[in-house]
């Protein structure tokens, strides 16, 4: 059984308030097609590297696997739970960290906010506790653990993202351009770290090819929504000319 089974998905936005903007003469926005019959599997173990532009459909379809957006069509199962009747069950097997993190308190510190989540997680504060300087360790965020969340550069709130996503150990990890706004120290640490994860599998996204090459057993490029190939970085590399 495959970690995460994604099977023709699509996901169209509809346009935004059509009446009320028809009411006082507005145009009319169309539909948004965000994904197009999208379907690939990723192993257990495996690290899949998802690469394409800004708006080529990356995050939405990381965030449907994540049960934070349901498709328009399609199914997605992870371990055998489908991501819209088995919400709760896929939430609990799943860590995210996203690009545009606003769900983390901006008053409270770094460790502040890592005990706040690990309460949610059901997780016993000593144990908690311990798991949080772990990982501070790991991302080198010890110096910012007093530090107020608002207080954190962007790469910062990028690896307390990250942080957060492996606070549970869980088996699936979504990291939606874990090395954004990171110096080159910071990122050859991440991809480091991300590297040791034993027997996790992850979904990775990102706009940087070496990256991509450095860490993915396979990679799929996607444009416009839709998966243009599948394969190894190497293959990929090979059959595809650097300025496609």
């Amino acid at each position: 059984m495959s970690a995460i089974s994604i099977n023709n998905i699509s996901k169209t936005y509809p346009p935004t308030f059509p009446r009320l903007r028809e009411f006082f003469g507005m145009k009319v926005e169309d539909s948004v097609v965000a994904l197009s019959n999208v379907s690939l599997e990723i192993e257990e173990g495996e690290i899949f590297g998802l690469i394409g532009k800004n708006g080529a459909g990356k995050t939405t379809l990381t965030k449907i696997i994540a049960t934070l957006v349901q498709p328009t069509e399609g199914k997605v199962s992870v371990r055998g739970f489908d991501s819209v009747n088995d919400d709760v069950k896929v939430r609990s097997l799943v860590g995210l960290a996203t690009a545009e993190e606003r769900s983390f308190y901006w008053r409270l510190n770094c460790q502040q906010n890592l005990m706040f989540f690990s309460r949610l997680y059901g997780m016993k504060e000593n144990l908690a506790k311990k798991r949080i300087d772990e990982l501070f360790e790991q991302l080198n965020l010890q110096d910012l653990a007093k530090r107020r969340f608002s207080d954190l550069s962007t790469g910062n709130k990028q690896r307390l993202a990250v942080a957060r996503a492996l606070l549970a150990n869980p088996p699936i990890l979504l990291l939606d351009e874990p090395t954004r706004s990171l110096d080159p120290m910071a990122a050859a640490n991440m991809r480091k770290m991300i590297e040791s994860l034993q027997g996790v599998s992850i979904l990775l996204t990102s706009h940087n090819l070496s990256e991509i090459e450095e860490l993915c057993n396979r990679v799929a490029i996607i444009s416009n929504g839709t998966i243009r190939a599948i394969d190894t970085p190497k293959n990929l590399r090979n059959s595809h000319k650097p300025t496609q």
